[in-house]
């Protein structure tokens, strides 16, 4: 590691994403393959102008259909499976998903940031699991595993690199381990340089 980011935190802290999670619950409840079948949570059926709230990946991806198009947009394929929302079926999977974040660290290790996603802070749990990176694989598998949900994880020494691995990198790649030394070459880049050129003085 680099002297210059030396009295920086240096945490485990990973940042855990439910992918399309309204739709990933509906179909472990319908015993469906969320990344196989196109499925969209409607508002309300009897309104053709009713919002789509949730798209599966092959609803996006073969119909172009994804959050914020409306019901008169889908088009009548076999293929697709609609729902309305189950709100309280929702929240209660997001409890339970923190129920089982919880095995591995304390409470307050734990910060849910929405309902499809949190924080969970690994820092010292070595001595219980290991390696803290192998604890972040491990809880991905059994959230897969025990509740159906595909999900990517960001992991970094602090809360925001988390997020940017998470956000920039893990949702492409499942998994993305960021430190300070990645910021110029994985985050500099996507910025872009302001041109002052037009200005007059």
């Amino acid at each position: 590691m680099s002297a210059m980011y030396e009295n920086e935190p240096q945490r485990s802290i990973v940042c855990i994403d439910m992918r399309s999670f309204y739709a990933s619950c509906i179909a472990s409840l319908e015993n469906l393959d969320v990344m196989e079948v196109p499925i969209a949570i409607v508002g309300n059926f009897q309104q053709k102008g009713s919002v789509v709230l949730a798209a599966s990946p092959p609803m996006k991806k073969r119909f172009n259909i994804r959050t914020g198009s409306r019901l008169y947009e889908i088009p009548p394929h076999p293929d697709i499976r609609l729902f309305e929302p189950k709100m309280a079926f929702f929240v209660r999977m997001s409890m339970e998903l923190v129920r089982h974040f919880n095995l591995f660290v304390p409470k307050e290790a734990i910060h849910v940031y929405s309902v499809d996603e949190s924080f969970v802070d690994l820092t010292g749990t070595e001595k219980l699991w290991g390696p803290p990176e192998e604890t972040a694989r491990r809880i991905q598998r059994e959230i897969y595993a025990e509740f159906g949900i595909p999900n990517a994880v960001g992991m970094g020494p602090n809360m925001l690199l988390a997020k940017l691995a998470l956000d920039l990198e893990a949702k492409r790649t499942d998994f993305a381990k960021w430190t300070y030394t990645d910021v110029p070459n994985k985050l500099w880049p996507l910025t872009k340089p302001v041109s002052y050129t037009h200005l007059t003085l």
